[in-house]
């Protein structure tokens, strides 16, 4: 998607549409800083900048927690400790 000179909003169920999300994902995803911030129009309207959504589309942020590396000693305990016996 590109977007254009003028910035369009974007509302909700077009939002949705977009993205795939589920309406309570989103919010979720809003309030843990890992989806674009919605930002008020009127009193009681909110939208979305389409190209703030475009950049979240094309560069989402990983799923879980990022992988912590340890040193060679602690990743050759963990080798160990995950051999499986039969």
């Amino acid at each position: 998607m590109q977007s254009t000179a003028t910035d369009r909003i974007l509302r909700l169920k077009a939002v949705l549409a977009l993205t795939g999300l589920t309406r309570s994902t989103l919010y979720r995803k809003m309030e843990a800083g890992t989806f674009p911030q919605s930002i008020q129009i009127s009193t009681r309207c909110t939208g979305w900048r389409a190209s703030a959504i475009e950049r979240w589309i094309d560069n989402p942020p990983p799923i879980g927690p990022p992988c912590i590396q340890t040193d060679e000693a602690a990743a050759d305990q963990l080798a160990r400790a995950s051999v499986c016996f039969t």
